[in-house]
């Protein structure tokens, strides 16, 4: 958006020319107008979309809604209640992504399909598609059970089908067809790099059960009852399968969505994906209840719907809830990590720099030319298919940030040096920050201390994923330190801070036992007004000058008084040693 509001359509860095590195292609025109104009600042751009697309959706349901069940008062309540019911949609209706505003685009066509125009269904399906690919797994649903349920008496199947070919000729593939000129004279490709990245790069998941699934599980009684109202509803009353299919329209578009992303099978897990879901499953749930309890007497139907509705909400408002802190919480984590990272960048690199990194917040507070690792941005990184050590050796960044350690290879032949780490982030199971910086002389290597050459009275907690490691304790040793072909220099950990300050003991040994040296150091209280660096603070142990060193014994001592130790947060140690000549 920054580019945008300079005059460059779609551009991540200036030169480079225009990449198609957003999924939501009218979210990224929308807020790249807003910026260009200069009508807002490039991120309440994103914002301002945002917020477009909530208050579509919300009208869109309650259209919706009024279009199934004409004679209902409660459409309005029954679209809110739909937003809460639903964590990923309303924890992400601040982030700055498209998935507000493509739920409005996919919701237009729904409306379509309850209004019985297919022109609308037609010109809906385009403009969805051009939003976000991943709507051609709701478009060919709807668009089959509307040629096959809107079918008009009168009219020839023969002929209602060319008249219905040509009306999408005309308002569901030219559009399309103008889309897919546009994206080949402008990216290359109609087809967003981020998803050719997702689906040809990245590594995907060999499970029957993809992690993508998981997220729903949290949902498993909604479903239940969901589906034993269904099996009741339809055994009790004896209903047909053009009845069923009907009545569930909105179930099939969103077992084709399922169906793409269990095709697509994405390695990351990104809240986002879930709110179309998510709104699809509950609007369905709530129209499925209007017309199945028609069935029911009057004078019962309001309290079968009154308690459905409540044991949804008592359900579903918890979850929401807790979604919405923990991405609150998320923010003000690693999203200020990543700014805070930028900032330094900014303040300590040359402006002619190169950065390699993955991550937006980085860059763009960097304002550095940026190879974006990832390849959603970068057509670069697609070319050495996301290799970091490939794109490092040939492409020489002067600087590298990333949720992890570079290979010690690649620092040693490359002279990486590690210069700072941070930590905030471990407190919700990510690695920590790490930045290198490319220098001519004096060159340090860093490598993960191996989990199991460590031992404390407790259990740690590594992360499969992303490889970070924490544990919290009151002791913890690190030993077989002479088992490294190469002797450090230093050891490094991360570690928390508490409102208290905390004294630590540090021993370090030899193998048989003997005390080298003793360390008495502390751990400052945590300050609430620093959200990077006020609850963590990194402690480096030089180890270099003794020879027979073996083991390094952190404990944290009683505290004044007397009482227990005080147990504390140990975050993904390292090991340093001199890169060989």
């Amino acid at each position: 958006m920054d580019n945008f509001a300079k005059g460059y359509f779609y551009t991540y860095n200036i030169g480079d020319g225009p990449v198609f590195g957003i999924s939501g292609f009218w979210h990224g025109i929308l807020s790249g107008f807003l910026s260009y104009i200069h009508a807002l600042s490039p991120l309440n751009s994103l914002f301002a979309s945002n917020f477009i697309g909530i208050v579509a959706t919300i009208f869109l349901l309650i259209s919706i809604l009024r279009i199934v069940f004409p004679q209902s008062i409660l459409s309005i309540p029954a679209a809110f209640l739909i937003i809460i019911w639903s964590p990923h949609f309303l924890s992400n209706i601040k982030q700055g992504m498209e998935m507000p505003l493509h739920v409005a685009f996919v919701l237009f066509m729904v409306w379509s399909y309850y209004k019985g125009s297919f022109r609308a269904l037609s010109l809906g399906s385009s403009v969805a598609i051009i939003s976000k690919t991943d709507a051609v797994s709701i478009v060919v649903p709807l668009m089959l059970l509307f040629l096959t349920f809107k079918h008009i008496p009168e009219v020839a199947w023969g002929m209602e089908l060319r008249t219905r070919f040509k009306e999408w000729c005309k308002w569901g593939f030219f559009p399309l067809l103008v889309w897919i000129i546009f994206g080949w004279a402008i990216f290359g490709s109609p087809f967003p790099q981020t998803a050719y990245v997702k689906l040809f790069l990245q590594p995907h998941p060999k499970e029957w059960i993809i992690p993508f699934f998981r997220v729903f599980f949290s949902f498993k009684p909604i479903i239940l009852i969901f589906l034993a109202i269904q099996i009741t509803w339809i055994v009790s009353y004896r209903k047909s399968l053009k009845t069923v299919l009907e009545t569930n329209a909105l179930l099939w578009a969103l077992g084709g969505y399922l169906l793409l992303y269990w095709f697509f099978n994405p390695i990351e897990i990104m809240p986002w994906y879930y709110g179309l879901p998510e709104i699809l499953f509950h609007l369905q749930f709530l129209i499925f209840l209007g017309i199945a309890s028609r069935e029911i007497s009057p004078s019962r139907k309001l309290i079968f719907r009154g308690i459905l509705v409540c044991i949804i909400s008592l359900y579903c408002i918890p979850l929401s809830s807790f979604e919405v802190w923990r991405v609150l919480y998320f923010q003000a984590t690693t999203i200020n990590e990543m700014a805070f990272i930028g900032d330094f960048l900014r303040e300590n690199a040359n402006p002619k720099d190169i950065l390699l990194a993955g991550h937006g917040f980085v860059a763009r507070n960097s304002n550095l030319y940026t190879i974006d690792f990832s390849g959603l941005n970068s057509r670069v990184a697609i070319k050495y298919r996301l290799n970091i050590d490939d794109m490092i050796h040939n492409l020489h960044p002067n600087w590298f940030v990333a949720q992890g350690l570079l290979n010690p290879s690649i620092q040693a032949s490359e002279s990486y040096t590690l210069i700072k780490s941070l930590y905030r982030g471990c407190t919700i199971g990510f690695y920590p920050w790490r930045i290198f910086k490319k220098i001519s002389h004096g060159v340090n290597v860093s490598q993960d201390f191996p989990t199991n050459q460590l031992f404390s009275p407790r259990q740690g907690i590594k992360n499969q994923n992303t490889g970070a490691f924490a544990i919290a304790c009151e002791r913890l040793v690190f030993f077989d330190l002479l088992k490294f072909p190469t002797r450090p220099i230093s050891l490094t950990v991360g570690l928390s801070r508490s409102d208290i300050e905390i004294s630590l003991q540090i021993d370090l040994l030899t193998h048989q036992g003997n005390l080298l040296r003793r360390i008495n150091t502390s751990i400052p209280v945590s300050d609430p007004f620093d959200p990077i660096l006020g609850n963590n603070v990194e402690l480096s142990i030089p180890v270099g000058p003794y020879a027979n060193l073996d083991r390094v014994d952190i404990k944290t001592l009683p505290l004044f008084g007397g009482g227990l130790p005080q147990a504390i947060s140990f975050f993904n140690p390292i090991l340093t040693y001199p890169a060989l000549p």
